[in-house]
């Protein structure tokens, strides 16, 4: 299943099945966490990026 189709799918089922009080307030801090690193990215260019997109962050050897 494509990426796509499967957060539309959790999308639905979002819907239909609000989360509790607690667990809506981390989804909501963890999205606005990550557009926010999102802009700074695009912002300030934080990542160094490759010809293949953005470079590896973690290494492992």
């Amino acid at each position: 299943m494509d990426p796509i189709a499967r957060l539309s799918l959790r999308l639905a089922r979002l819907f239909r099945h609000p989360p509790g009080r607690r667990k809506a307030i981390v989804m909501l801090v963890a999205l606005v966490l990550a557009l926010a690193i999102g802009l700074a990215d695009r912002a300030f260019d934080l990542f160094p990026k490759t010809d293949h997109g953005h470079a590896r962050l973690l290494r492992w050897h």
